[in-house]
């Protein structure tokens, strides 16, 4: 009974798989470092790694039973390895715990595998999280006034990123204190830190989140570019100790960093004071700083950063957790508007950026600003080092041209590009990070000429359905109440929010609807409709789960939890008095949309009465002109509408068809009999455990 009910409260059902991936690696490596550490072999720096381990160990009490002891064995694990550097029975205590980990994961991988294959749990141990992060009470203060809710189906990376400093900055740190002296076996950890803070940037991006997709990427540059000036070293390489202190691109980082710093100011105080902690250990490990005392200015400030990133990662992923403030990161240090105009006073206006494809672009733009930044300032130090006759001999044929020295003119033109670089980056990081031009970047020389076709112009706005940042030029259309053709899993459709009754009254003149007919409800899944908690029938639950996403739409029962859904007013608007229909389509810009704008109504797309609309241009030609806009998909997959299952009467065993559309009557029959099948023995099950029990 207890499994069943753990069952029903899990949702992301989907989702849960790859986690069996990840239990799998560590299963791998815990059989590694057990061997390592039974055969007695010199000490790994697997201590480096304890502060991720506490982060991840406190955050896993708000997942599930299993995930927290066998992280708690991760950590043990981590301690003991660092007193095997000492004593040596350290390291075969540390062999015993990663033995736990490894039973322990794999009785979690087939726990996972069992249930991506049944969708319920079979065996116990994943059940409801020992704590519920939305039970925390909230504790972070005031919400920077500027803050954006990201709507989107990527996550907040946010927690990854900063955790992704936190190995770098123990590794340098016990590197400069002297704990050990050859850094090459270290290269490993700063590779899985960049990569752990590239995938944040790219899902930074990806939420057109300017900011952290920027910043992210310095970071891995910084750490990364410091690895391998550290590795150089421990290499022997005498002609890199004699030129260390000739390497300037590190003060390019400052500078980057600096401007990390200033716009960081409109994020929250913890991140602000957290970048600003990272300036200051930047420039105190400058390798101008006599060898003697660098160890000591590096070393200690990293082990600062490392604190603090812990506990900036952290907070991160709690509150991304409980989806507010549980712990402290304050608000922002100055509005983005204060800032924005202190700034425009100096260069003049600062004008909104009006399309998000812009800021995307410019995403990618600012990171090869940086990048080009720090080649070109490190290029110039070269090039004040070399000696003439390193040169090609064409090259100095050329430059003798000029009647220059080849050294400083290459010198001279890399500061130059460097200066004009920096200049570049650092523009874009604040117009990115304010998402306004503040600071002057200039108009293009060469703009794009307009087409002059005479081609008719389109009788409504026209959007592809492959930029997202035109579907959210949709989404908004939607929330302000307009009436759009979308492309479904089936034929085309036209939407119309939920949040706005008269849209969905609009829907019934553009299509000039009969007003006795009624509208279904359009939700991107399964889960926004298991969230509102509506009085279905564990039959119902069963056969839709089998039913959605697809072709099938069900009619169910109308109740209160419609309007906990976010409907309002438009309850009365869709569907009959009684029953409504409910579609979840298995289309992702449809599922997108929806996501982002909340539930749609929804009918096919076409005069009342006509041919279904199996291409963008149909839709066009028979209501362009009513419409505010179209997404554009090409074909339709299917040339049929959905099949309607009448599901009022289902808990009597009995279903009906409203409407055979594209998924054959036979296929849904069969669903419902696997339903059928499926309660049934449950319920059988749970009678013969009541008896003996």
């Amino acid at each position: 009974m207890e499994l069943e009910a753990q069952a029903e409260d899990f949702a992301a059902i989907v989702y849960a798989e790859p986690g069996a991936l990840g239990l799998i690696a560590n299963i791998v490596a815990a059989l590694m470092i057990a061997t390592e550490n039974m055969l007695d072999p010199p000490f790994s720096a697997a201590a480096v790694t304890l502060s991720v381990a506490v982060v991840l160990c406190v955050c896993a009490v708000t997942v599930n039973f299993l995930l927290p002891p066998v992280l708690i064995a991760i950590l043990l694990t981590l301690i003991f390895e660092a007193v095997g550097a000492w004593f040596a029975w350290g390291r075969r205590v540390a062999a015993a715990f990663e033995i736990l980990i490894v039973l322990a994961g794999m009785y979690a991988v087939v726990v996972m595998m069992l249930k991506g294959v049944s969708q319920r749990y079979i065996l116990p141990g994943f059940g409801n999280a020992p704590y519920d992060p939305l039970l925390m009470r909230t504790a972070g203060g005031p919400a920077p006034k500027n803050e954006k809710k990201k709507v989107t189906k990527y996550s907040e990376p946010m927690g990854m990123g900063f955790l992704g400093n936190v190995v770098p900055a123990v590794v340098m740190a016990f590197y400069h204190l002297g704990f050990f002296s050859d850094f090459r076996p270290a290269i490993a950890m700063f590779v899985f830190s960049a990569v752990c803070q590239v995938l944040a940037s790219f899902y930074s991006f990806l939420r057109h989140d300017f900011y952290h997709a920027t910043t992210f990427i310095i970071y891995a540059v910084y750490w990364n570019s410091r690895a391998v000036l550290q590795f150089l070293v421990s290499s022997n390489f005498p002609e890199i100790m004699d030129s260390r202190v000739n390497f300037y691109g590190q003060w390019t980082l400052i500078c980057l960093i600096l401007v990390v710093v200033f716009v960081s100011a409109t994020v929250n105080r913890v991140v602000f004071l957290y970048n600003l902690m990272f300036a200051v250990m930047a420039i105190l490990s400058i390798d101008h700083i006599p060898v003697v005392a660098h160890g000591y200015t590096f070393g200690v400030c990293a082990v600062i950063v490392a604190v603090l990133s812990t506990y900036t990662g952290m907070s991160a992923l709690e509150n991304s957790i409980a989806e507010k403030n549980v712990m402290y990161i304050g608000a922002e240090v100055i509005h983005s508007d204060k800032l924005s105009a202190a700034i425009g006073a100096i260069f003049g206006t600062a004008p909104e950026y009006d399309d998000d494809d812009y800021l995307d672009l410019k995403i990618v733009d600012t990171t090869i600003f940086i990048s080009s930044t720090i080649a070109l300032m490190a290029h110039s130090a070269t090039e004040a080092t070399n000696n003439v006759r390193d040169y090609h001999e064409k090259t100095i044929a050329v430059l003798t041209v000029f009647d220059t020295n080849p050294r400083w003119m290459i010198l001279v033109t890399s500061l130059l590009a460097a200066i004009v670089s920096l200049y570049a980056a650092s523009a874009e990081l604040i117009n990115g990070a304010l998402q306004r031009v503040v600071v002057p970047v200039g108009l293009p020389l060469i703009k794009e000429k307009e087409r002059t076709e005479n081609t008719a112009a389109p009788p409504c706005p026209l959007f592809t359905s492959r930029r997202s940042s035109a579907l959210r030029q949709v989404a908004r259309l939607l929330d302000q109440g307009c009436v759009v053709g979308v492309p479904t899993d089936t034929v085309y459709a036209l939407a119309g929010s939920c949040k706005v009754p008269e849209s969905i009254r609009k829907i019934y003149m553009v299509k000039g609807r009969p007003a006795e007919k009624p509208i279904c409800l359009c939700l991107s899944n399964l889960d926004q409709l298991a969230e509102v908690n509506p009085p279905f029938s564990p039959l119902l639950w069963n056969f839709m789960r089998r039913c959605y996403p697809g072709g099938i739409s069900c009619v169910v029962p109308k109740g209160e939890w419609l309007k906990n859904l976010g409907l309002g007013d438009s309850v009365d608007l869709v569907g009959t008095k009684d029953n409504i229909c409910i579609r979840v389509p298995d289309s992702s810009v449809l599922a997108y949309l929806v996501s982002v704008s909340g539930p749609v109504a929804l009918t096919s797309a076409n005069p009342s009465g006509g041919e279904d609309s199996t291409h963008h241009d149909m839709v066009i030609d028979s209501l362009g002109e009513k419409l505010d806009g179209v997404v554009c998909d090409g074909t339709s997959n299917e040339l049929v509408a959905s099949t309607v299952v009448n599901c009022m009467k289902i808990d009597e065993g009995v279903i009906s068809y409203f409407r055979v559309g594209c998924t054959p009557q036979e296929v849904v029959d069969a669903h419902f009999e696997a339903a059928k099948a499926e309660v049934n023995s449950q319920t059988a099950t749970l009678n013969m455990n009541q008896k003996l029990s």
